[in-house]
């Protein structure tokens, strides 16, 4: 409705020039190495290609794991619902903190089909790595008629994954 937040935000976005929207919207990360104490100026993240609401997960090696869904170069996918389509789920991996990123993984096979068949279909994706080292991550499934989440596993450190299937879990978003 008009006056809505929605709207608002729509007015503001279809304001901005695509040049805008490049310069500006992304990922941006802020760091400390005093224990909180203090905090550098934020920093745009150029190389990270994916979103999760649960951020990276700190490996025992170290590095950090972020299993997200990609947006493609056009920022405004994550903006402008005409710009979407059906969701890919990325793996991404920091060796130095967050500020550099590398693709592990591009895309994760969906074994249903339910994501070719419904746009912007998978949310909320969380990963955890397990004491054995194999990854598992669930994943919500939006406008699944089953409620159930979906999940998917790497047994080589984020490089390869099993296809993404329905668990018996139902609820959202997952937490691991």
């Amino acid at each position: 409705p008009p006056g809505s937040a929605k709207a608002k935000w729509q007015e503001f976005d279809r304001s901005m020039s695509d040049m805008e929207n490049r310069e500006n919207c992304g990922f941006y990360g802020v760091w400390s190495s005093d224990n909180g104490e203090t905090w550098t100026r934020p920093e745009k993240i150029v190389t990270l290609r994916s979103q999760t609401p649960h951020g990276p997960i700190l490996m025992r090696d170290a590095s950090l794991l972020q299993f997200g869904r990609r947006f493609e170069d056009n920022i405004k996918q994550m903006f402008t619902p005409k710009y979407r389509d059906h969701t890919t789920i990325m793996v991404e991996r920091s060796t130095d903190g967050g500020h550099t990123w590398t693709t592990l993984c591009d895309g994760i096979a969906d074994s249903t089909g339910e994501n070719d068949r419904y746009k912007h279909y998978f949310h909320e994706p969380h990963v955890a790595e397990l004491p054995n080292g194999e990854l598992y991550a669930l994943i919500r499934a939006d406008y699944a008629k089953d409620v159930l989440m979906r999940q998917t596993r790497s047994l080589d450190r984020g490089k390869t994954w099993d296809p993404i299937t329905p668990t018996m879990l139902s609820g959202l978003p997952p937490h691991l």
